[in-house]
């Protein structure tokens, strides 16, 4: 963990490829010379290879399929991207996990995406954050459903992202602060622990990703106890390449 690690998620962007090309060299122009920092850029699939030609970040892709190959259209395998220079992969971002991915898809496509060589990032994260602390129950259900047949020695380079999906969108419910992300960051290494041993959970990378903004970024990274963020709207602004700079 000794460099921080910054996951620009561009979703369902920009509309045409002349833009992420152009977005990805403003990227890879900040990126260059930060020596304390890994810039991953997770275009969407067509542009992929439009933005592979810049090395100043990691290659990174938004999803996986759960199968390695064969007759499923629309979907992208493991091998692909590893084709098209892909280093990292998202596996159940709670958009993917909206649109029908189950625990068990998830964990196939992490299984996958290990199994290739691919540094995937597992999301998780709890819809409501309820007084009564149940959305603890809740994180450990995503962990355990993704992790538990997965053989403990193929985890070293898997990286947990915490995205509250209350505190995600144009307007959510309010904004998570470090002092929760530190709670939840804590509480994830501790379940971790308990299930691949406690030298290889705190080895593991955890990442905060929920509306984080050039404002907030170094709170979460200096108190929110997390090693790197998972940023998505605002990795498409101006304001990223200042927050990469920070």
């Amino acid at each position: 963990m000794s460099k921080r690690i910054i996951i620009a998620n561009w979703k369902m962007n920009p509309e045409t490829k002349e833009e992420a090309h152009d977005r990805a060299k403003l990227i890879s122009q900040a990126s260059d010379g930060l020596s304390k920092t890994e810039v991953v850029l997770c275009p969407p699939f067509p542009f992929i290879e439009t933005v592979s030609q810049f090395k100043s970040f990691t290659l990174g892709a938004q999803d996986l399929s759960s199968e390695v190959e064969g007759a499923f259209t629309g979907e992208v395998s493991a091998y692909e991207l590893l084709d098209m220079g892909v280093k990292v992969v998202l596996v159940g971002h709670s958009e993917r996990r909206a649109r029908g991915d189950s625990d068990d898809i998830v964990a196939k496509k992490l299984l996958i995406a290990i199994k290739s060589s691919l540094r995937p990032v597992l999301c998780v994260g709890e819809s409501v954050r309820d007084e009564a602390g149940e959305y603890f129950s809740f994180i450990i259900k995503q962990l355990e459903g993704a992790l538990d047949k997965i053989p403990k020695k193929n985890l070293g380079k898997l990286m947990i992202a915490y995205e509250p999906v209350w505190a995600i969108g144009e307007s959510p419910t309010g904004p998570a602060t470090p002092a929760q992300c530190y709670e939840m960051s804590v509480y994830i290494r501790r379940v971790l622990s308990k299930m691949i041993g406690t030298e290889q959970a705190i080895s593991l990378s955890i990442l905060y990703g929920g509306s984080v903004d050039k404002k907030n970024a170094q709170f979460f990274l200096s108190d929110g106890g997390v090693q790197g963020l998972l940023i998505g709207r605002e990795s498409l602004t101006k304001s990223f390449l200042d927050l990469l700079k920070q």
